[in-house]
C-alpha cells in the first residue's frame, strides 16, 4: 500500500492524480471543444480530481507536490486543455502534453530574482473528492451527510489497512463489526443488522472491490487493504442503485489502479509482538509497469501476513492456538484504445486460522479448555472485467465479474458425542454478476443515470461429521437463485435545491434441494419468485457554498431464500423429529434520513456531518440459533430502528488535525412479548477521536504522529437466549509515530496501548454456547515497526 505524507507528500500524490483522472473521468474528450468549467481553488489533487471528472486526461507526474499547494479557480467557457493550464498558473507547475489525452506535471524553472510567494493556505483535512460510489462521479458535497471516506496515508494507515475492512468500526462509529476473525465478520450500517451471524441471508452492507460486489450472503472476505486509494461509505438504503443486500448502505474499496505512464513500485514490511502472545509478520509489494506508454499497463500486489496468536488451550496444554495466516494478490491490467477503457483485474485471498480467537469465563484470561482443534479458512477469489467510454453524450459502464468464496469451520463437539470429536461446517459460494449503466452528470449535481444489472448465484453448504451422534446433525443444502433488474435515477437543479428521485424493479427467483431425509419439505418442485420495487426521493438544500441540509426516503429489499432447521424433540402434534426445509420471504426497508453538511474553508478548515435516520424494517430476515448453536434463515418480527450519527474533522493549526464522531442506535417495537431495544452486535452508542500531528523538516525528512481513542457500547448478541450474552463496553486505543525521508519511511505503532480485555463477541463454539459464556477478547497489547520504501 502506498502511504502518503500529508505535509511532505511525494511523488505518489501525483501518482494518484493520475489515477483519479482515468478512473472518475467521464466520457467527455478535451478536444472535442469548449465547455463550461466552475472549479474552485483546492489542493492540487483535488483540482486535478475535479477536472478529471468533466474531461477525460491522464495526468501524472515524478515530481514532489506540497499537499498544501492550492490551485487558482477556473470559470468560464474553455477547452480543458486550457482549463488545466489556468488551474495551475501560480502554482509553479505546468502540464506537459506528452499523449493525445496525457499529460505530465512538471515543475516550471524560476526566473532570476523571482517575488517572493506568499506561503500556501494549510492543508483541509477533510478535501473535496468525487465519490464514484454514487454512481454519477458526484462531488461529496453535494451528498450532504450521506457519504465518508477513509484513506490510509496518516501514520496509523498502515496498521488499519493490515487488518480489513472490520478494522472500520474503530474509526467511524456508525460501522459495527462482529469478531469472528477474518474472513468470519459480518458489518453492519446505521444499526441496520439484523443477527449476529452470516448465514443463508443476505448482507446488510454491500461491499464492492471497485465496481465488483464481493459479498452478497456471505461474510466479510477480510481483504487487506494494501495499495488502496480509499474506501468510500455510502450510507442509507441503497436499493434503487445497488438492489438487494444493501440495506444498511454500500461500502466501497477503491484499489490503486494502473497507471500507463510510469514505472513504480512499493515494499511494506512489518514486525509486530503480541503482549502475552506471539510474533507476527507482513510483507507486501506492489509494481506498476506501462505496457505501452499512455495506452496499456498492469499493476501487481502481492502480500502475505501472520498474526500472532493469544488463546491458550489448557485442555490440550497448547499456547497462542490461534496464529492467523493470510495471503493473498492482485494483478490488474488497464487499456486504453482511444477514449475507452478497459480493466481487467483478479483477486485472490486466503485466510487460515490455526484454531478460534475465543476464550472462556472462568478460566484464567485469554484461556479456554477444548478437545480438538477448531480452525476456519475462508479462500476468495474475483476477476472481474470494467468498460467504460463516450456512448450518446454520456458515460457507458460496464462491468462483469464472477467471484468464488469457500468458507470453512471446525468446532468441538465433545459435548455432545462424549468423546472428542469434530464437527466440520463448510460453504461454496459462486457468484456471476453484471451491470451496465449510461450516466450524464453536471457540476451542479444535474444529471441521470439509468441501467440493468442481472446476478446468479449457487451457495452449496455441506455438515460433516466422524461420530454419529454428531453425523445425525449434520445438513447439506444447495440453493440457487437469480436476480434481474432495471434502475434509473436522476436529478434536477433548481436554484438552490437539488431534487432527486429514482426507481429499480427487481425479479427474482430461487431454487433449492437436499440430499436430506425431510420430515417436512417446504421447497416443493418448481422453486419460488418474487417481484420487488424500490423508488427514493431526496431534496438537497443548497444553503451557501458551505453547507447542504437534505432530507430523503429511501427503500431497500433482500430477495428471500431457503432454509433448512431441525428439531430434536415431539412439540404436541404440530412438529416430530426431523428435518424441515423452509422457503423465507424477501424484507423490505423504509427509510427517512435527514442529513446535515458544514464545511468552512481558509485557514482553520472544518468539517461537519450529522444525520438522524429511521428506519421502518418489515419481515425482517434473521439467522435464528436452534438449540445446538447452528443457524437457519427465517423471517421475524418487524422493527423500528433510529439513527443518529455525528462525525467532524478540524485544523486547528497548519500541521494538526482532530476528528471526532459519535453514533446512537435504538431499536423498538421488535415485537410482543419482547422488551429488547438493542441491535444485535450493534452498540446503543460508540464514539471515537483522534488527533494527527505531521510536520516537514529540514534536508527532506518528515515526521508524523497518530492518536487515537474509540469507545463501543455494550451490545447484546442476538435475540431469545442470545440476549442474555452481553459484549462490548471495550476501549481501543492506538498510537503511532511515523520518520520518512525520500521516498523510505519507518513507523512505530501501538496497538490496544491499554491492554483492554473486554468482549468484542460472545459466540465461539455452537456445541457450549449455553453451557459456559464464551467470550472474544480484543488483540492484547502490541508493538509493531513497519518499512515503506517507494520506487
Amino acid at each position: 500500500m502506498k502511504k502518503t505524507d500529508r505535509a511532505g507528500g511525494g511523488r505518489h500524490w501525483l501518482l494518484y492524480i493520475g489515477l483519479l483522472s482515468t478512473v472518475c473521468a467521464p466520457a467527455r474528450s478535451f478536444a472535442s471543444g469548449p465547455e463550461t468549467f466552475d472549479i474552485p481553488s483546492l489542493p492540487v489533487v483535488e483540482a486535478i480530481e475535479r477536472l478529471s471528472v468533466l474531461s477525460n486526461m491522464s495526468i501524472g507526474g515524478t515530481l514532489r507536490v506540497d499537499p498544501r499547494l492550492r490551485t487558482r479557480r477556473v470559470r468560464g467557457r474553455m477547452s480543458s486543455k486550457t482549463a488545466l493550464r489556468e488551474m495551475l498558473r501560480g502554482t509553479g507547475l505546468r502540464a506537459l502534453q506528452v499523449g493525445v489525452q496525457s499529460f505530465r506535471l512538471e515543475r516550471i524553472t524560476p526566473r532570476p530574482n523571482p517575488v517572493p510567494a506568499l506561503p500556501p493556505p494549510p492543508a483541509d483535512p477533510t478535501p473535496d473528492i468525487v465519490v464514484i460510489a454514487s454512481k454519477r462521479s458526484l462531488p461529496a458535497q453535494l451528498l450532504g451527510g450521506s457519504v465518508e471516506y477513509v484513506r490510509f496515508d496518516t501514520p496509523l494507515g498502515g496498521s488499519a489497512a493490515r487488518r480489513g475492512p472490520a478494522e472500520l468500526a474503530e474509526r467511524i462509529p456508525s460501522i459495527a463489526s462482529t469478531s469472528l476473525g477474518r474472513g468470519r465478520d459480518k458489518l453492519f450500517l446505521r444499526g441496520i443488522a439484523d443477527s449476529s451471524f452470516a448465514g443463508a441471508t443476505e448482507a446488510t452492507l454491500g461491499e464492492y472491490l471497485g465496481e465488483a460486489r464481493i459479498n452478497f450472503n456471505a461474510p466479510d472476505p477480510g481483504l487487506i487493504l494494501y495499495d488502496v486509494s480509499r474506501i468510500e461509505l455510502l450510507k442509507g438504503a441503497q436499493g434503487t442503485l445497488y438492489g438487494g443486500g444493501t440495506l444498511g448502505g454500500v461500502l466501497r474499496i477503491e484499489p490503486q489502479r494502473p497507471n500507463l505512464s510510469h514505472t513504480a513500485g512499493s515494499v511494506d514490511a512489518t514486525v509486530s509482538a503480541t503482549h502475552e502472545g506471539g510474533f507476527g509478520t507482513s510483507l507486501a509489494a506492489v509494481i506498476n509497469l506501462p505496457i505501452v506508454e499512455d495506452r496499456a499497463g498492469a499493476r501487481l500486489l502481492a502480500y502475505r501476513t501472520r498474526e500472532a496468536g493469544y488463546i491458550d488451550d489448557v485442555g490440550r496444554n497448547l499456547k497462542d492456538v490461534n496464529r492467523t495466516i493470510t495471503s493473498g494478490g492482485r494483478g490488474q491490467v488497464r487499456f486504453k484504445p482511444g477514449r475507452w477503457q478497459i480493466d481487467v483485474a483478479g483477486t485472490y485471498q486466503r485466510t487460515t486460522s490455526r484454531d478460534s480467537n475465543y476464550s472462556v469465563a472462568g478460566e484464567e484470561p485469554l484461556t479456554r479448555r477444548t478437545s480438538v482443534a477448531q480452525p476456519s479458512s475462508n479462500s476468495f477469489s474475483l476477476l472481474g472485467v470494467e468498460v467504460r467510454g463516450p456512448a450518446a453524450g454520456a458515460e457507458l459502464v460496464s462491468t462483469t465479474s464472477v467471484g468464488r468464496n469457500n468458507l470453512s469451520a471446525t468446532y468441538d463437539g465433545t459435548v455432545k458425542a462424549g468423546s472428542p470429536a469434530a464437527f466440520r461446517d463448510d460453504r461454496r459460494l459462486t457468484t456471476l454478476n453484471h451491470e451496465t449503466r449510461l450516466a450524464r452528470s453536471a457540476a451542479t449535481g444535474a444529471g441521470w443515470v439509468v441501467g440493468m444489472a442481472a446476478f446468479a448465484q449457487r451457495d452449496e453448504a455441506q455438515q460433516t461429521a466422524d461420530e454419529p451422534a454428531l453425523a445425525d446433525l449434520a445438513s447439506n443444502l444447495q440453493s440457487d437463485r437469480v436476480n434481474v433488474a432495471l434502475f434509473g435515477q436522476g436529478s434536477l437543479r433548481a436554484g438552490d435545491l437539488l431534487l432527486t428521485a429514482g426507481l429499480r424493479g427487481t425479479y427474482s427467483r430461487q431454487w433449492a434441494e437436499t440430499a436430506l431425509d425431510l420430515t417436512s419439505n417446504g421447497f416443493g418442485s418448481g422453486g419460488r419468485t418474487e417481484l420487488n420495487i424500490s423508488p427514493m426521493a431526496e431534496i438537497g438544500w443548497l444553503i451557501d457554498s458551505e453547507t447542504s441540509l437534505g432530507f430523503s426516503l429511501r427503500q431497500g429489499f433482500r430477495s428471500g431464500g431457503a432454509s433448512i432447521y431441525r428439531v430434536d424433540q415431539r412439540f404436541e402434534d404440530v412438529l416430530s423429529p426431523g428435518f424441515y426445509s423452509i422457503y423465507y420471504g424477501q424484507d423490505l426497508i423504509r427509510a427517512a434520513a435527514l442529513e446535515l453538511s458544514h464545511r468552512t474553508t481558509g485557514s482553520r478548515p472544518f468539517d461537519l456531518k450529522a444525520s438522524v435516520t429511521a428506519v421502518k424494517w418489515n419481515r425482517t430476515q434473521g439467522s435464528i440459533v436452534d438449540e445446538y448453536g447452528f443457524l437457519y434463515a427465517t423471517n421475524t418480527n418487524g422493527s423500528t430502528v433510529l439513527n443518529l450519527d455525528l462525525s467532524g474533522s478540524w485544523l486547528i493549526r497548519s500541521d494538526t488535525t482532530l476528528r471526532a464522531g459519535s453514533s446512537i442506535t435504538r431499536r423498538v417495537d421488535i415485537g410482543p412479548g419482547s422488551a429488547v431495544s438493542e441491535v444485535p452486535s450493534v452498540p446503543v452508542g460508540a464514539t471515537y477521536g483522534s488527533i494527527e500531528w505531521e510536520k516537514s523538516l529540514s534536508n527532506n525528512w518528515k515526521v508524523g504522529m497518530e492518536a487515537r481513542l474509540a469507545y463501543r457500547g455494550k451490545s447484546r448478541l442476538g435475540f431469545g437466549f442470545l440476549n442474555e450474552i452481553g459484549q462490548g463496553d471495550a476501549l481501543f486505543t492506538n498510537a503511532a509515530v511515523r520518520i520518512g525521508h525520500g521516498s523510505k519511511s519507518l513507523t512505530l505503532s501501538v496497538d490496544n496501548i491499554l491492554d483492554d480485555r473486554s468482549s468484542l463477541f460472545g459466540y465461539g463454539n455452537p456445541f457450549t454456547l449455553r453451557s459456559e459464556r464464551q467470550t472474544t477478547p480484543q488483540r492484547p497489547r502490541t508493538l509493531n515497526v513497519g518499512l515503506h520504501a517507494d520506487f
